[in-house]
């Protein structure tokens, strides 16, 4: 009997294609575990095709298992070492990762081997941006843009580093263009900014409204993560009521940051990194809210609090010899916990006028936070803050600092000085100069980590006062 080569290559060809089809579906649906291992499946019959691996890491990155995807894009790259792509994920992980001169040299690799790739472009302008090289920055954004003409992403980006004027003209022209998703949401956020400097300001907000909605709605899982929210808040306090402090848990000292956004909780945070004391600034990790949602996905209860802190310690590298600061902002949910668990711990609650906080979401686009683009989304997100804050607001003054925003900005000495007294970190005149310091932040007020302390800041948004006309009655914090 003979096998026909060309018939057995088409069979096996079919198959690895249905695998690959198998596990899009798993990824569409949210099954990441099940598309690995239809992706692995196809891997073990053909070893040498690129996207399964490009796929294969993708997924693993989504679900934490960096050191797997590096791998995994490793053995990749043995097969083609110029594949742009394969190379793009590499770099990506290794800012994710905190390597960040790595992920310059890689992107700029990348370019060398195909300059008009316009996505490494876009991402050595992010990376510039978030180290405050904003002359850099504004050179990747432009040359991004002018590989992508049509895409007002890329626009919207060179124009905040650029400061140039846009045209209505020319965003209508784009439009009829690439009448894309992406685009009419970034046409809008544009719009917005163009009304703000005609000063017309409900114009402005109806169009950055508009932007919200599109965004939302482009996002099709944050409509269910919102209306499951606090239910699952509720299913992690119960998977966790068990669990107290342990040998590890006694021994540190990591000082958490939360509020709402937009509230000074970045700035605070440089601050403290910035003092003579060994203090490792995490921004936010997230790690409490992940570990814990995963576990309730799964039904599982969490067994220990080291569970958690070894997540610290494998993702951020954290010596728990010194200090470190979490300012994922909705540790709020988890106080209990912390105070049970984390007996040295400190926090940090960043409060500012929610009318402020509320125009600075409107006017910036939180991508990945799933509330913060429609305003009853907002308003019950920050309602269910308030009341969770004011039960500790008076208690607990050894485990909480309320931090006014206002007050840091009129007396930035003092307000310091009370902070470090309360983490008992020693104050110098040098935490002030933070902003004079190289560092990496993906923060959206990046440019204003790069200034001094500006008195400015206060109140800034005080024309919009005709957004809370309706809704003033309804919440007594926004009285």
């Amino acid at each position: 009997m003979y096998l026909n080569s060309t018939s057995h290559f088409q069979n096996t060809l079919e198959i690895i294609q249905r695998l690959f089809n198998l596990s899009q579906e798993y990824k569409k649906i949210g099954l990441i575990h099940k598309s690995c291992i239809a992706l692995i499946k196809a891997i073990r019959i053909n070893k040498n095709i690129t996207n399964l691996y490009i796929n294969l890491a993708s997924n693993l990155v989504v679900m934490d298992k960096n050191d797997l995807a590096m791998s995994v894009i490793n053995q990749g790259l043995k097969i083609d070492s110029r594949n742009i792509l394969l190379l793009n994920n590499k770099a990506n992980l290794f800012e994710k990762q905190g390597h960040i001169n790595l992920s310059i040299t890689i992107f700029k690799k990348i370019i060398q081997i195909e300059p008009k790739y316009f996505v490494a472009l876009f991402n050595l302008g992010r990376i510039y941006r978030n180290l405050g090289k904003f002359e850099k920055s504004s050179k990747y954004f432009e040359k991004a843009r002018k590989q992508n003409p049509n895409n007002l992403k890329f626009l919207y980006e060179s124009y905040r580093m650029n400061k140039n004027k846009v045209k209505v003209e020319k965003l209508n022209k784009i439009m009829k263009l690439e009448p894309n998703a992406e685009n009419s949401v970034y046409y809008y956020f544009l719009k917005g900014k163009i009304e703000y400097e005609n000063k017309n300001f409900e114009e402005e907000i109806k169009n950055l409204t508009i932007a919200h909605d599109l965004y939302f709605k482009l996002n099709t899982y944050f409509s269910d993560f919102n209306s499951a929210y606090e239910k699952k808040i509720a299913n992690i306090k119960k998977s966790t009521e068990h669990i107290s402090e342990s040998k590890l848990s006694k021994k540190i000292h990591p000082i958490f940051i939360v509020g709402l956004p937009r509230s000074g909780s970045t700035l605070i945070e440089k601050i403290i990194c910035s003092s003579e004391s060994e203090v490792q600034s995490l921004e936010e990790t997230q790690i409490f809210f992940n570990k814990l949602r995963k576990i309730d996905i799964k039904n599982k209860k969490i067994k220990s609090i080291d569970e958690i802190l070894y997540i610290y310690k494998k993702i951020k590298n954290v010596n728990f010899e010194y200090r470190f600061t979490d300012k994922s902002l909705e540790n709020f949910e988890f106080i209990n916990l912390i105070k049970k668990c984390l007996p040295n711990a400190k926090i940090i609650n960043c409060i500012r006028d929610p009318k402020e906080s509320i125009i600075s979401i409107l006017k910036n686009n939180l991508m990945s936070v799933p509330w913060a683009h429609r305003m009853q989304d907002i308003l019950k997100y920050f309602d269910r803050y308030y009341k969770i804050m004011n039960k500790f607001k008076f208690e607990n003054q050894n485990f909480i600092y309320n931090l006014k925003f206002e007050e840091l900005l009129k007396n930035p000495k003092i307000a310091t000085k009370s902070i470090f007294d309360f983490c008992g970190i020693k104050w110098t005149e040098r935490c002030l100069n933070f902003y004079k310091k190289k560092i990496y932040t993906q923060t959206t007020n990046n440019e204003q980590l790069r200034e001094p302390i500006n008195i400015n800041n206060f109140l800034k948004y005080r024309n919009y006062d005709f957004v809370f006309q309706k809704i003033n009655k309804e919440y007594s914090w926004l009285k």
